[in-house]
């Protein structure tokens, strides 16, 4: 069910940003949401409920967000809030906290292709922000009232140097990067029946096919779609990748690393991967844009032969 949600808001997601274009066709539609429900890290890093289910909602928030900035209505703000708040408070809330990065790409593409309208959407921003505060109290008080305990699970648990193991750019840029693929117990892998994504040469290959796609879609599609599919691909990836590789890691690397060690509760983000929707919404849409183009191609090809 969530899957079916997550290809739908997808799919919404898409038609909102090519609202007016050549690319809003079927093929990119239904593309978009194929891409962004069936891939790799579905299976692996977001294989688990609290990873999925927001994973599933944020194309709904970011359609929230963006029309309520075009249509200048108050309700569509609601509804951003509404589909944040309906992820839940999971994890507390961790993976939707994770994912609002996205408020990047969404800046940039209104900042490209509406700059008059960047006022608005701070507007919207506030308002939507204000609701899902209020409808996240019951549990965002007892999460900041546990902080301290939680710090200490955290300190005692995961390594950042462990949890960010296979987190490199062409991981994360391929779906995967999440830590228990690579790891292993006394009992074997921690996931063997994906192994199939590392070991086997097809699959790896395979599963470049999303990105290459996606690259294609950006190079061959002029739809303003692509500023905010291409700024969630870079954003998603920066956070994913940050710390990789860990003992020589960037300055951006380093300054992440930082945050997350000397912040208070900022250590329960230190599984970056689990801003993978932000990246795998950026492709999904690229992919629509691919599809949408090659689609008009082929069209323009079998006009000329009849």
């Amino acid at each position: 069910a969530l899957l079916l949600i997550a290809g739908w808001a997808a799919r919404a997601l898409y038609r909102e940003l090519t609202h007016g274009s050549v690319a809003n066709t079927a093929p990119g539609r239904v593309a978009a949401a194929v891409a962004f429900a069936a891939n790799p890290y579905v299976i692996v890093g977001g294989g688990t409920t609290p990873t999925l289910l927001p994973y599933a909602l944020l194309p709904a928030f970011v359609l929230g967000v963006l029309r309520a900035v075009r249509l200048r209505s108050w309700r569509w703000s609601v509804v951003a809030a509404l589909a944040l708040a309906a992820t839940s408070g999971l994890n507390a809330g961790v993976v939707t906290l994770l994912q609002l990065v996205i408020v990047i790409p969404i800046a940039v593409h209104v900042g490209v292709t509406q700059p008059r309208s960047l006022g608005r959407l701070v507007v919207v921003l506030i308002q939507s922000g204000a609701a899902y505060l209020a409808l996240s109290l019951y549990w965002l008080v007892p999460s900041i009232a546990g902080l301290a305990r939680g710090s200490s699970v955290v300190a005692s648990t995961e390594r950042l140097d462990s949890i960010n193991i296979g987190s490199s750019f062409a991981e994360v840029l391929r779906g995967l990067g999440m830590w228990s693929l690579y790891g292993a117990g006394p009992g074997g892998p921690f996931l063997p029946r994906q192994l199939a994504y590392v070991s086997s040469a097809v699959v790896v290959v395979l599963t470049f096919g999303g990105p290459v796609l996606a690259a294609l879609g950006a190079r061959l599609s002029r739809s303003p779609a692509r500023v905010f599919a291409a700024a969630s691909v870079l954003t998603g990836a920066l956070v994913m990748a940050a710390p990789f590789p860990y003992a020589d890691r960037s300055a951006w690397g380093d300054l992440v690393v930082r945050a997350l060690e000397g912040v208070p509760g900022a250590g329960a983000f230190r599984t970056l991967n689990k801003a993978g929707a932000v990246l795998e919404i950026g492709v999904a849409v690229l992919v629509g844009l691919a599809v949408a183009a090659l689609a008009m191609v082929g069209r323009e090809v079998l006009a000329h032969v009849n």
